[in-house]
Order: structure tokens, then C-alpha cells, then sequence
């Protein structure tokens, strides 16, 4: 998708609604400050799932402006992503999917269900929050 929204994923599921005028075929909602607000009107890229795997899926991504890759497969900490080989931040999307954003061109994109790192990452996070 070519643009994204910050959303209270908590008030997103008390209010049991969409935010008004939210389309999941242009817009991806996440938690935190979107890395690209919008790309404009600019045509969507393409996506082709290369592995689809219990603990890996690829996809092959073009896009001339970038955008979000948004994987509907549930999020968990335990996942991360990576593109050309380089970590990225993995972001919680549309309350409960998976998402990356991305520069324009042709890249892969590998999320990983890592369970380990995800257990030091948490505890590290917690360790950093007190």
C-alpha cells in the first residue's frame, strides 16, 4: 500500500469500526509514527510470495515510489523482517498483521519467526523499561 495511518489499536477494538474513511487496499494503519506518511496517488506495487513457510515467508516486492509490504499473517514479537538481507523494523498493522515499509524498486523481504531472539528482545525491552 502507498500510504499509512497511526492508530490506537486498543480504541481500534473497544470502538469495534475502522477509523472513517480507512481503506486496507491503499492505507495500512500501525502503532507507532508511520515511517512514510504518504506516497501520494501513486499506483500500488507488487507482491509475489517466493517461500511460504511455518517459520519464513518471502516475497518478492517491486514498487517504483515504495509503500508497506502488508503480510495478513498474524503478528508476534517473535517475527522479523529483513530486506535484501538487511534488518528491518517489523510493524504491527491493521491490529493484528504484519507489515515493512519499503523503498521503491525491486527488493526481498524475509520474515523470520525467530522464538529466541524474540525472548531476548522482550527481555532486554523490559529490562530498558524499568
Amino acid at each position: 500500500v502507498t500510504s499509512a495511518m497511526s492508530a490506537d489499536f486498543s480504541a481500534l477494538l473497544t470502538a469495534g469500526r475502522w477509523p472513517d474513511g480507512f481503506d486496507p487496499r491503499a492505507t495500512v494503519l500501525i502503532e507507532s509514527e508511520p515511517a512514510l506518511k504518504s506516497l501520494g496517488a501513486g499506483q500500488p506495487g507488487r507482491a509475489r510470495i517466493l517461500t511460504y513457510r511455518t517459520t519464513e515467508v518471502v516475497v518478492e516486492v517491486q514498487s517504483a515510489e515504495g509503500g508497506y509490504l502488508v503480510l495478513n499473517d498474524l503478528w508476534h514479537p517473535s517475527w522479523f523482517v529483513d530486506i535484501d538481507g538487511a534488518d528491518a523494523p517489523l510493524l504491527k498493522a491493521n491490529v493484528l498483521f504484519r507489515a515493512v515499509a519499503l523503498p521503491g524498486g525491486t527488493h526481498t523481504v524475509r520474515f523470520k519467526f525467530q522464538p529466541i531472539r524474540g525472548a531476548i528482545s522482550s527481555l532486554a525491552g523490559a529490562r530498558a523499561a524499568r
